[in-house]
Order: C-alpha cells, then sequence, then structure tokens
C-alpha cells in the first residue's frame, strides 16, 4: 500500500495538485484516495491493471461528461494538463491507469428505509433514461453484463467461481445450479433490452443528499438488462426485507415512468446470478488481496439455501415469488 500511496502521491503533479493532502479511502477493485486541496476536495482512482482498457476508462469518462452536463450530481473527471487518463508506474509499481474526479457530497443509507430506496429506484429510472438518449459513438467500448460474460467457465471481467476454495460437494452443486440459471437469464437477456447501466448500484455506490439520491462510482458501467441495476440496489438476498426493497424501488421509479422495463423474476434471477458473479469476484481479487479469498467460500455457503430454494422450485415455475 506504501508503494501504490507513493504512485498517487507523484500523479498529484499533473493535476498541480503536488501540496494537496492525500488519505487514503479502499483498495479492492481499484485503490482510491480522496484529495483535499483547499476548499477542492477530489477522489483518485488508481485503476486495477488488466480490468479495464484505456478506451473502456475514455468510455466511462464521456458518459459522466454527459451525465453532468444534464445536471446529474456524479462525479465530474477532473483533466489534468495531457488530458484524463494518467499512465504511470513506479519501480516495483506495475503501471497504472489515474483518473481524478470531483468529489460528491451526500451520506450512505446504510440502512434503507423507505425514503432512501425510493430515492435509488428515481435515480435509476433517471439513469435508464440518460442512457437510452446518450448518443455514443462506435468508438464507445464498455462490456456486457449478461450470462455469457459471467457464468461461463472463464470470463473476461474476473475469474469464476470455479477458482474459489470450495469443497467437492459446494463445487458440483454451483455447477449445477450455475447451469439452470443461464438457461433461465439466457433468453430474456437475449430478448432485450439492453441498456447502458451503472450496474454496481449498491449501497456504497448511493449518496443521499437533501432528499436526493447520486451515484458515484461508474467503473462498473456496461451493456445489460435493466434488471440488473434492480437487482443490485436490491441488497442482500435473504433479506428479510426483500419485498419492502422490491416495493419502494419499483414505487421510486414509477415517479419517472410507469413502464417498468423487468420484472420481479427478471430481477430475482439477476440477484442469483450478483451473488454467483461475487463468489467469483472475492476469488479473483484475492489473488491480491489475500483476506477476500477467504470470504468467497463463507459467502456461498451463506447463498447455499437461496441457491438450492431456486433450483427445487424456481427453476421449475418460473421464480415464482420472487424470492
Amino acid at each position: 500500500m506504501l508503494r501504490l500511496r507513493r504512485l498517487a502521491r507523484k500523479a498529484l503533479s499533473s493535476w498541480d495538485l503536488q501540496d494537496a493532502d492525500l488519505h487514503f479511502l479502499f483498495h479492492g477493485e481499484n485503490t482510491t484516495f480522496r484529495v483535499d486541496f483547499g476548499a477542492d476536495r477530489f477522489m483518485m482512482r488508481l485503476a486495477r491493471p488488466n480490468y479495464h482498457t484505456p478506451g473502456q476508462l475514455d468510455s466511462e469518462r464521456l458518459w459522466l461528461q454527459s451525465l453532468c452536463a444534464d445536471g446529474f450530481g456524479v462525479p465530474s473527471p477532473a483533466p489534468h494538463r495531457g488530458g484524463f487518463r494518467l499512465p504511470l508506474s513506479l519501480p516495483g509499481v506495475p503501471e497504472r491507469q489515474i483518473l481524478l474526479f470531483r468529489w460528491v457530497d451526500g451520506r450512505f443509507a446504510w440502512k434503507p428505509n423507505r425514503q432512501s430506496l425510493r430515492r435509488t429506484g428515481r435515480l435509476l429510472a433517471l439513469l435508464h433514461d440518460h442512457a437510452r438518449r446518450f448518443a455514443f459513438g462506435p468508438d464507445f467500448d464498455r462490456g456486457d453484463w449478461n450470462a455469457d460474460t459471467l457464468l461461463t467457465e472463464e470470463n473476461g471481467r474476473f475469474r469464476s467461481w470455479r477458482h474459489a476454495d470450495l469443497d467437492n460437494a459446494m463445487r458440483s452443486f454451483l455447477g449445477e445450479f450455475n447451469a439452470a440459471l443461464s438457461e433461465s437469464l439466457r433468453p430474456y437477456e437475449a430478448a432485450g433490452p439492453r441498456w447502458l447501466l451503472h450496474a454496481d448500484l449498491h449501497r456504497a455506490n448511493v449518496l443521499h443528499e437533501r432528499g436526493t439520491a447520486n451515484a458515484i462510482d461508474f467503473d462498473d458501467c456496461g451493456f445489460a438488462h435493466p434488471a440488473v441495476d434492480i437487482a443490485v440496489a436490491m441488497g442482500w438476498v435473504g433479506s428479510d426485507s426483500y419485498d419492502d426493497h422490491w416495493r419502494h424501488l419499483c414505487a421510486g421509479y414509477a415517479e419517472v415512468t410507469a413502464d417498468l422495463p423487468f420484472t420481479r423474476e427478471q430481477v430475482y434471477l439477476q440477484h442469483l446470478a450478483r451473488e454467483l458473479q461475487m463468489i467469483g469476484w472475492l476469488a479473483d481479487r484475492g489473488r491480491d488481496i489475500p483476506a477476500f479469498a477467504a470470504k468467497a467460500p463463507k459467502l456461498a455457503k451463506r447463498c447455499l439455501p437461496y441457491f438450492r430454494d431456486w433450483l427445487q422450485t424456481g427453476a421449475t415455475s418460473s421464480c415464482a415469488g420472487g424470492g
């Protein structure tokens, strides 16, 4: 971590912020720092190597700029003297793409309530509406979030759950579950719609400020069925408040449009897929962060009752009840 801090400190000079205060935030998918310079505040992202191409990072920036121009309270990309991305390395530190964004104020709703969920649902509807109108050119490049890219043996985002440290019984069950879930996801994903989504709008990526919800961290934005965004915002798949979360999110979404482009069944399918993908993500990030690897089998065990229930009932009855 000390080396990454040195890399971040070195990068500040490109933004003429060499005298700014640097505060570590998080080391997970990427490494992030808060940058304080007088009255100005920024978030610096040291992008994870080999996750996004430079073109994909540029595409994220283009969507953020368009959202900012339309009045969304999202992180505004901050340019440096040579552009927006800064490829930088140090001895012993592989090259990282470094980006700087204007800070977004607000608080996280760690315990969602009716108001926070409605605001999040409304935010998702507004983001979806903007994405459908956003004129991205032929060079716009963001990946897909679907069964074919995330539930197959290997994929381009991160290694699958098959690389987690699981016992044989769990591995065999997840193989059966993965096959059935993929078969259920593919038909409706192929039928569309396929929109540009935030795709990672969980509680730690939504800031609430003065009755408004704002989205941060667009690092995983990509193309998918809109049910993906709702599934991520729902929280834990086994929550006792699942029904309430669904109702309040949909109520907020309906404040923008009465035409919901997803069903509860579709959202629950995507929610199950999200949990399965997270097992793989933890195993994948565990190569760099050992504590993450240990969490993968624990998540698999926690998800097992919900996976088993759907495989026994939902897979043959269209997810009756949806969770």
